[in-house]
């Protein structure tokens, strides 16, 4: 039954109790074999024997046809939805134990559907886990072992092709696992909280190099970060940022913090809170994907953010796609008239850079200028604006 707990808050844990018994009855009554509560909210229903997978299915709606809904205990009503997980013997396993984990699995993937669904447990899942807890293990070395790099992306001047800045983005090269990319490890270090210690040590490298290319007299703006919501959620990010600063005795304006636009609107007050801090310190920020995300023109006027990045997804078409050209011309208006600098990401193509001119786009990244390289090879780019 999901959402059990809120149940318990606002009714109270005898209501809760009468509700997890009425609840045993009717499954009961449902014939389907035995059934038990195995703690918490959580129901076991053993039945002995199947005809085929439609069969399972059909059980499996049955029970949420007659468990979801609105129920009435003592003149209450309250609503309850349900999620269900299915195993079978012996083609899932023979233990006792191997076959409650597996339906764990399979209830634990289904709440990721949504409410009042199903599914079968696959082995795929299980190999999914221990994938999942292998490079959990090996994410853990990585931080101590310093198995990461930053590569830098550069950004170009529209005007006149001169590289204004760098996006510092991490990759890891794995001993056991090779280089893994992070699309790969990036979501289960912030599900495990590794991102924190991660994205302190991409601020530090960053910071450092930063330092070291502006003492060696290269002529570029900035380079950007880009943080995760764990790290805005997190109390000591403020402080972390002014420490590495004073650290790597690297200038704010040299710092430019990028925030995601779904990621921007998750807490959008708490957010702002941080944003601002990080303004009264000097750090740029920049709202990174814009148009991948809430796209609302409306909250762009409350956010004080230096540069508006727009998504890739409307730069791919900004050629082919009236619609989308327009609607990239129209944003870029928008965000001149608020005195924002407007980057344009994922340019790959000769037509787009003509279009964008056109539209007087301030800057671009992609790989028509430059792919992300290993900080070695920035160096030739810079030497050459020297």
């Amino acid at each position: 039954m999901d959402n059990f707990k809120n149940i318990n808050d606002i009714f109270g844990y005898e209501y809760g109790d009468k509700l997890l018994r009425k609840t045993g009855e009717v499954l009961g009554q449902l014939h389907l074999g035995m059934v038990a509560r195995m703690g918490g909210s959580e129901f076991l229903i053993l039945k002995n024997g199947y005809d085929n997978k439609q069969h399972l299915e059909n059980i499996a709606q049955c029970i949420i046809n007659t468990i979801s809904g609105l129920w009435n205990i003592d003149g209450t009503e309250t609503l309850i939805s349900v999620t269900v997980g299915i195993t079978v013997y012996p083609r899932d396993g023979e233990e006792v134990a191997t076959l409650l984990r597996n339906v764990d699995i399979a209830l634990n993937r289904t709440k990721l559907l949504g409410k009042n669904s199903y599914k079968l447990f696959e082995k795929s899942m299980y190999n999914e886990i221990l994938k999942k807890v292998e490079m959990e293990k090996e994410l853990r070395k990585a931080i101590k072992n310093n198995e990461f790099i930053l590569y830098y992306q550069p950004q170009v001047d529209m005007e006149n092709t001169k590289v204004v800045g760098f996006e510092a983005l991490i990759r890891w090269n794995s001993p056991k696992l090779g280089w893994v990319m992070p699309l790969e490890f990036i979501n289960l270090a912030e599900e495990t909280g590794l991102i924190i210690p991660i994205g302190e040590w991409v601020l530090k490298t960053a910071c450092s190099q930063n330092k070291m290319w502006k003492d060696n007299g290269y002529s570029y703006d900035f380079i950007s970060i880009n943080v995760s919501p764990i790290q805005l959620k997190d109390d000591n990010f403020v402080y972390t940022v002014k420490k590495v600063l004073e650290e790597t005795e690297l200038k704010p304006e040299y710092l430019e913090i990028e925030i995601t636009e779904s990621v921007m609107m998750e807490s959008l007050e708490s957010n702002l809170k941080v944003i601002n801090e990080l303004k009264n310190m000097g750090v740029k920020v920049a709202l990174d994907d814009f148009g991948s995300g809430y796209s609302s023109l409306n909250y762009l006027k409350s956010i004080p953010i230096n540069t508006l990045k727009i998504d890739k997804t409307f730069i791919d078409g900004i050629c082919s796609d009236y619609y989308e050209d327009i609607i990239t011309e129209e944003i870029i208006k928008l965000a001149h008239r608020m005195k924002l600098e407007v980057v344009a990401e994922g340019v790959e193509e000769e037509n787009q850079i003509k279009s964008l001119k056109g539209k007087n786009c301030n800057k671009i990244q992609g790989y028509y200028f430059g792919k992300p390289m290993p900080s070695e090879d920035i160096k030739d780019f810079l030497k050459k604006q020297l």
